[in-house]
């Protein structure tokens, strides 16, 4: 019985909830926002100060990356099938971050698409949502668990190699069991009919499309490391950032309470290879500021014109 349920008809009482969900999510994501940027306006104000010009242009092409990195994750549920077309998935990919920044671990992001989606492709968003989250976990483990090894002569404490070789290894079975087992998540029956789009060719294209988002927002936050005068070659700040990226993803938080976790672990993390405090503390920050508040502060209008609808 439980079985023949659709994931179409378990999204029935979300799709009543439906308006009250989208003016309280609304609000609360402003609100966040807000006190997001009234907490750091300080930093940003002293940030602002030690810049000169040359690290300005670095910033700016670090934030003129900003966009790619997000058509990137609109074409994903464009090849999957829940966006007709690029435009419509970057407004999904806006709403999302809009109320994911403020969701444990940014679940709401889920809610922020369903609400963009037309009314019969919200199934289908909720299950492309979810393999476009795994599907990009897969590069962070996998270049993570790499800059492990390469790094682990200069970690200030022993780090088991069997650590890192476990990370590459579950990615490389995540990619498999995406690859391939999503023919048998379609015989599922809650499942069916949100599936009907994805074959094993935009399976692929999806993971590609991680991989190069992975690679995106690693050299922007390789510009924000120069632009705020870290030194070092550019293979070893990219295993830094690679490094870095891993280990904030073993940290299940908040993004409420993530404000200051962000700071906190790459302020303990990167000086141990040489970076100063203030690169480390201004680079978690202002990567935080141009992949999520302002994509967050983006999608604002798209919930409210869905709500106005």
């Amino acid at each position: 019985m439980i079985h023949s349920i659709r994931l179409g008809g378990l999204l029935r009482p979300v799709q009543r909830l439906m308006p009250a969900l989208q003016v309280l999510l609304t609000a609360a994501a402003l609100a966040y926002i807000w006190l997001a940027l009234r907490q750091y306006g300080p930093q940003v104000q002293a940030l602002a100060a030690a810049m000169a010009g040359r690290q300005w242009l670095l910033l700016a092409a670090a934030a003129g990356l900003m966009p790619l990195n997000l058509s990137l994750e609109a074409w994903k549920l464009r090849v999957l099938g829940s966006a007709a077309t690029l435009r419509e998935g970057w407004r999904a990919v806006l709403a999302g971050m809009s109320l994911g920044i403020f969701t444990p671990n940014r679940a709401g992001e889920y809610a922020g698409r369903l609400m963009s989606a037309a009314p019969g492709r919200r199934a289908a968003m909720l299950a492309h949502t979810w393999i476009g989250r795994m599907a990009q976990m897969l590069p962070t483990l996998a270049a993570g668990g790499l800059a492990g090894l390469l790094l682990a002569p200069d970690w200030p404490f022993p780090l088991p190699a069997a650590v890192p070789g476990l990370a590459i290894g579950l990615a490389a079975a995540g990619a498999l069991l995406l690859v391939f087992g999503w023919k048998y998540a379609a015989r599922w029956r809650p499942l069916r009919g949100s599936l009907d789009g994805v074959s094993g060719f935009s399976v692929r294209m999806v993971l590609i499309f991680s991989a190069l988002r992975y690679a995106v927002f690693s050299i922007q936050y390789l510009l924000i490391l120069y632009a705020l005068g870290a030194g070092g070659g550019a293979a070893f700040l990219l295993s830094l950032t690679a490094l870095l990226f891993w280990v904030k993803s073993l940290i299940p938080f908040m993004s409420v309470a993530e404000l200051g976790i962000r700071e906190s672990v790459a302020l303990w993390l990167l000086p141990q290879f040489g970076i100063g405090p203030a690169a480390a503390l201004g680079s978690a920050f202002l990567l935080y500021l141009i992949n999520l508040v302002i994509p967050a502060l983006m999608g604002l209008p798209e919930l409210l014109r869905r709500r106005a609808c």
